[in-house]
């Protein structure tokens, strides 16, 4: 493989990503690029530090370069977080390899997998009221492959899934089993309860939920109800606990239910805060945002076939949708610069400098 890429969040970096890396290089791989969610993160929270910490891990781990997975597709579902990480590495001229980390570590299983789900998608009686979607996607994918079924069982190999349905063949998946006994989640309780000695700064939960619900509250239902993933009675559950939840966890308790977990909840209110309207599972990234580069990365980046963004000057010459979507990484850089006990200073984004090894 001349060029491999990794979609991924590193919240925070941790052994499980270097294993990446070096698998990654075990295969073959001469560079590696990483798509990188940057403030905001899939599970529907802020990123646990600030971008410039986590871009710097990447390339001192190996990475060669690193782009931003925009802030309408790091916020999505699974499958639009997977659209909007393969159309960036499409554009990487060099990529031949999109490699990932999942459960069970099985290539083939993951294609067998991402096959029942095509059938799934057109073929599936979703009107059934007796189990919830997840219950019925599971029942019927097992009809079909009770191996490949297993497969929906973990998050990572579920994500899977989704990576090679979106690269359509453009390029060569290859999945990692993922290292045991690590856990980003693990390791953010550990850093919060300070377990850990770590000395990044860190987003205060606190300011966070109050701020969500302060702009939750400015709301209305209907706006709520209008958002992707707010229908079918989650935008209403949000509106009705945000008038009198008193913290994040609060309105998460009051407003999720069986068929509604607690990650979507938290993805709609964030996507609401921060103007996201749109259905980004349909609409690839219209550019890319350059993070991080050392020498073999500048020269990757002579054959990217998407508009090239290293700040706010290239951005300036973005149109339309494009532009569209940049400034609204830039409002939401700005918002997340309230959730530290020192506060960011406004126009954080346009003032970001590319990080150079």
């Amino acid at each position: 493989m001349k060029t491999v890429c990794i979609v991924a969040e590193f919240n925070p970096f941790h052994a499980g990503h270097k294993y990446l890396f070096e698998k990654a290089r075990e295969l073959g791989a001469r560079n590696i690029v990483v798509i990188m969610s940057g403030n905001f993160v899939q599970r529907g929270e802020p990123a646990l530090t600030p971008l410039e910490y986590r871009v710097r891990h990447a390339l001192e781990a190996g990475a060669d370069l690193v782009a931003r997975l925009p802030l309408g597709w790091a916020l999505s579902s699974a499958r639009g977080f997977a659209r909007g990480g393969t159309a960036i590495a499409r554009a990487v001229g060099d990529a031949d390899a999109l490699v990932f980390g999942s459960e069970c570590g099985d290539t083939e299983l993951i294609r067998r997998a991402a096959r029942v789900s095509e059938m799934l998608d057109s073929g599936m009686d979703v009107g059934r009221k007796d189990l919830s979607y997840p219950a019925l996607f599971s029942e019927e994918a097992a009809k079909l492959d009770p191996e490949a079924a297993r497969v929906f069982d973990g998050a990572n190999d579920t994500l899977g899934v989704e990576y090679v349905r979106a690269l359509d063949g453009a390029l060569e998946p290859v999945s990692v089993r993922r290292l045991d006994g690590v856990s980003a989640t693990r390791l953010r309780g550990e850093i919060r309860a300070g377990i850990l000695n770590y000395d990044e700064p860190v987003y205060n939960e606190e300011r966070f939920g109050l701020c969500l619900l302060a702009a939750l509250r400015g709301l209305s239902r209907e706006e709520l109800e209008g958002l992707p993933d707010g229908a079918g009675g989650v935008g209403s559950a949000i509106f009705a606990a945000s008038r009198t939840a008193g913290s994040l966890a609060e309105l998460i308790e009051s407003a999720k239910n069986k068929s509604c977990t607690a990650a979507r909840i938290k993805r709609v209110c964030l996507r609401a805060m921060l103007g996201l309207k749109l259905d980004y599972s349909v609409v690839d990234p219209p550019y890319f945002n350059v993070l991080g580069f050392n020498a073999d990365g500048a020269e990757l980046l002579k054959n990217v076939s998407l508009p090239v963004v290293c700040g706010y000057r290239d951005a300036a010459a973005l149109e339309g949708f494009a532009r569209d979507q940049y400034e609204l990484e830039c409002r939401a850089a700005d918002i997340y610069g309230l959730f530290f006990e020192k506060p960011f200073p406004c126009g954080s984004e346009e003032r970001r400098k590319v990080i150079r090894l």
